[in-house]
């Protein structure tokens, strides 16, 4: 540390100060307690000996506010001090690096006999244990595992009334069970603590007058030596084995000795200090001793400083006065015979005095080495069950007691370790103990009495938080299907009747229940078969209802008694389910009375069935019971069974029946679409229809597709469950779809070479009014619109081909011969002279004449009059009654359409028209 102080101001007086004891280090904390201040304080203090340069230490890391004046300070365990106070108590603190805690305090342990509270004076500590005494006299012995003084255990009272009859100013232990007391009396006192008794075991005076005891230190090597501080400010060195009077008196200090105290690690050097200030560093070896000094001259130095203290303090005064009573006595000869004696029984009794010292010794040696010896077997001990490297240092020259003591230090922090470890395990154990009986597990072997190592200890620890985790997953668990059975029961309107389920319904079984595998997989048992039991309740009573829902409406039955009688039977409970039967008993008691009336009506129902199932003629025809008219209540039986088949065929094909409608709608929207768009006033609407109409086909144009991919991939995924195709009114629903394409395709191929056709000729009022000069056409365009009239300078030199004709033309079925072409000329009187010769041909052959799929009511006019370059009345090739080609699908109509091919049209193939294979009109 050299020469720089440290200071720091802390605003009130300080009583006592005190190092925090470091396991072979230099201390870097200290305690300081404060009297006469209206609040007293126990304060934490950091003075680190690496950072010295700094100008802020000591540090302040923590205040305890104490009652009363701190009279004395005392460090015990390493990190536990107690403090006393001028009130006659004494806390218990715990002491880490940053904070103090407080751990217990003993109340009310000195007091006079007025009751009023008396000092606590002093304080002893060994080991676990404290001594405690103060201005009234009472010696307390007091255990940090206790929460009260030991004095109050029945048989173990050890604190004693009228202990001493002045006041008690200093203690300290000199054995376990042996304490030193000193009084204002200059009486000290050793009191057994093994004898409960009043009196004290051996008594002796400080000095001759009565000189008060204020502080007392025992060498922490040679217990046999005792100090004591007096109030005349001397110290008094006391041997124990010979306590009538002190070995010697050193005057010390001006005022009274307050504190006295041997360094931990350097006993030969004693520091005091004085209520008048001084601080007085003692050596207590008279002589300098080299460690390297050879044994002779220590034993001469030794010899010389025996014989010159039994020279000048024994022999030279009882010698001279033994010499003078001998004279008297004896005569010469007598008196050297008795000088001879005298001297053998001196030699005699020094010699034995010495060998008995000699003894002592040896045996505190052999006892130091035993220790030592002890000490590192357990560290040796403790490394390997700790499994942790302990650092020696080198204490090979240090005297045996100094070793002792650092080895001691040091095996105690490893002693804690291993204690904690052990109480850690226990409480671990105790864990698991716990869980394993609520989760039904089995428990681990683990010794208690083993000392864990840190992993053993991690994975018990980690063994022990999955079985924390699992139970709260099996709690949550269990609280969930708790309530979900809860629901269920209630849903089905029963009691529990088990004694698991009535025990599980109580409020007090989230703490009870074993979270066991077999609880658990009994819970979800229970819970699955009330799923099960409420699933088949509400089948049946779905299945009641539908049933009542027939029978009401084949009865009659108005709508105010069915919406009556469902509202006040909801659910699926038992107590509905009666009911429901009950009801639907009455109905088939009124429906055996009104058979042939009932059958009627479940025959509508059947035939609304049917449409809305897309069921053909032929397929309705298999059904003969309906054309039976015997009514018993086994055709009413056929016609339901009928029903219910055609209700679970439209169930389970509900999806496509649902896209066949939208695709119709949409389909039927685009044709509409399309037929506006021909219509020549819907440009003079400027209410923005047009951009409406825009915006529908741009999303018809998108969903379309979507619509017809996703009903082809059910009706595929139909056909390959079923082995056979999905039928709208006998006719496969797919073949439907390539139809309804075909025939559009060819409506729009068709009105486009009409309007080819049409734009070639025109009449005078056909032709369009010029209300604007316009720039002639040149040549080459007129080429092109005219093949026939040519505008050039030069004839080409390659002859152009003729014009070539275009034929529309569909291919039929592969097994069938192909049909005509028709061809399409350039006038209109050629086409239709064909078109006469075709239908004459396929009268004659018996074949079905040409069949123009796009034609409808709907169809502007193509061969219509205002097309036509002469007014031609219209020709009837079949005397029929006209009709639409685009007839709904579901319509029975379709199911005398014959199935076409459907082909993938290609961008770079002919336009064709097949020929119909019916007689189908034509209107020209």
């Amino acid at each position: 540390m050299g020469d720089i102080v440290h200071g720091t101001f802390v605003s009130h007086k300080v009583s006592k100060i005190r190092w925090r004891p470091e396991d072979l280090n230099e201390p870097e904390h200290f305690v300081t307690g404060s009297l006469d201040e209206p609040v007293n304080c126990v304060t934490l203090w950091y003075y680190p000996l690496k950072e010295l340069d700094s100008e802020n230490y000591p540090l302040k890391q923590r205040t305890f506010t104490h009652s009363g004046d701190v009279t004395e300070i005392k460090f015990l365990l390493g990190n536990h001090l107690v403090v006393s106070s001028s009130y006659g108590s004494v806390n218990l603190l715990k002491c880490n690096d940053t904070d103090l805690s407080l751990v217990n305090t003993w109340e009310n342990l000195h007091y006079f006999k007025t009751k009023e509270p008396s000092s606590c004076t002093a304080l002893a500590c060994f080991e676990e244990d404290v001594a405690s005494v103060g201005e009234d006299g009472r010696i307390a012995l007091l255990t940090v595992t206790q929460t009260k003084p030991v004095g109050i255990i029945v048989n173990e009272n050890y604190v004693t009334e009228n202990t001493d009859s002045s006041s008690l100013q200093c203690v300290d232990f000199l054995k376990h069970n042996e304490l030193l007391t000193g009084n204002l009396r200059g009486q000290m006192k050793i009191w057994d603590l093994h004898i409960m008794n009043d009196s004290p075991v051996s008594t002796f005076m400080l000095s001759g007058d009565q000189i008060a005891a204020t502080c007392i230190t025992i060498h922490p090597s040679q217990k046999h030596l005792l100090l004591v501080g007096g109030e005349d400010g001397s110290i008094y060195v006391w041997d124990l084995r010979k306590s009538t009077h002190p070995i010697n008196i050193l005057n010390a200090h001006k005022g009274p000795v307050s504190e006295m105290m041997f360094h931990p690690l350097q006993p030969d050097h004693l520091f005091s200090c004085s209520a008048s200030g001084e601080l007085w560093h003692w050596n207590t070896t008279k002589n300098v001793r080299d460690k390297d000094m050879d044994s002779s001259v220590i034993g001469e130095s030794l010899k010389e400083e025996i014989l010159a203290e039994v020279k000048e303090e024994i022999a030279s005064g009882v010698c001279q006065e033994l010499t003078t009573i001998w004279a008297e006595l004896w005569d010469e000869t007598e008196q050297n015979k008795r000088r001879g004696i005298l001297a053998s029984e001196c030699k005699k009794e020094i010699k034995e005095f010495l060998q008995e010292v000699l003894k002592n010794e040896k045996k505190v040696r052999d006892d130091y080495i035993a220790r030592i010896e002890e000490l590192l077997n357990e560290m040796n001990t403790l490394q390997k069950v700790l499994e942790i490297a302990i650092p020696y240092e080198d204490v090979e020259t240090l005297p045996l007691h100094i070793m002792a003591a650092r080895l001691n230090k040091k095996a105690e922090k490893y002693r804690m370790m291993k204690n904690e470890r052990i109480q850690k395990l226990n409480e671990l154990i105790e864990k698991e103990i716990s869980l394993c009986d609520k989760l039904g597990m089995v428990r681990q072997k683990i010794d208690p009495s083993e000392v864990p190592t840190k992993a053993k200890l991690i994975l018990l620890e980690n063994h022990i938080a999955v079985m924390e985790q699992e139970k709260v997953n099996r709690t949550f668990t269990f609280l969930e299907q708790k309530q979900v059975i809860i629901k269920l029961f209630e849903e089905l309107g029963i009691q529990p009747l088990l004694n698991f389920e009535k025990k599980l319904l109580t409020e007090e079984v989230v703490e009870e229940f074993a979270l066991t595998n077999e609880n658990m997989m009994e819970l979800d048992k229970l819970r699955n078969d009330l799923e099960k039991q409420l699933e088949n309740a509400k089948e049946r009573a779905n299945d009641l209802k539908e049933k009542l829902m027939l029978l009401w409406n084949y009865l009659g039955e108005s709508e105010e008694y069915k919406k009556e009688f469902l509202q006040k039977h909801v659910g699926c409970t038992s107590s509905t389910i009666s009911s429901l039967v009950e009801e639907l008993g009455k109905c088939e008691t009124k429906k055996k009375e009104n058979m042939s009336t009932i059958v009627e009506r479940i025959r509508q129902v059947l035939v609304e069935e049917w449409d809305r199932c897309l069921i053909g003629q032929e397929e309705r025809e298999k059904f003969r019971p309906f054309y039976i008219n015997c009514f018993t209540e086994d055709l009413c039986d056929l016609h339901e069974l009928e029903i219910k088949r055609l209700r679970d065929y439209f169930r389970d094909n509900e999806q496509i029946f649902q896209l066949i409608q939208k695709h119709d709608k949409l389909f039927n929207k685009l044709l509409e679409l399309e037929s506006g768009s021909k219509n020549a006033n819907r440009y003079y609407n400027r209410g923005g229809q047009l951009l409406q109409e825009e915006k529908e086909r741009k999303l018809i144009t998108k969903e379309l597709p979507i619509v017809e991919e996703e009903l082809r991939g059910l009706l595929k995924k139909y056909k390959e469950d079923h082995s056979e195709a999905f039928t709208a009114f006998g006719v496969s629903m797919e073949d439907i779809l390539d139809e309804k394409w075909s025939a559009h395709f060819d409506q729009k191929t068709i009105e486009k070479l009409s309007r080819k056709k049409g734009d070639k000729k025109r009449t005078p009022l056909g032709k369009r009014v010029c209300t604007t000069p316009y720039t002639p056409m040149s040549a080459n365009k007129i080429s092109r619109l005219n093949p026939q009239h040519v505008v050039s300078a030069t004839k080409s030199a390659t002859p152009k081909p003729p014009r070539r004709n275009i034929k529309v033309q569909k291919k039929l079925n592969e097994d069938k011969e192909p049909t005509n072409t028709l061809v399409l000329n350039d006038s209109y009187e050629e086409f239709q002279s064909g078109l006469q010769a075709k239908l004459e041909n396929s009268a004659k052959s018996k074949k079905p004449a040409v069949r123009s799929t796009a034609i409808n009511d709907n169809t502007p006019g193509i061969l219509r009059e205002r097309n036509t370059p002469n007014r031609i009345r219209p020709m009837t090739p079949v005397k029929t009654t006209p009709a639409k080609l685009s007839t709904p699908m579901w319509s029975p109509s379709v199911m005398k359409s014959p199935k076409t091919v459907p082909r993938t049209r290609k961008p770079n193939d002919r336009v064709r028209l097949m020929p119909a294979r019916s007689r189908l009109p034509i209107i020209i």
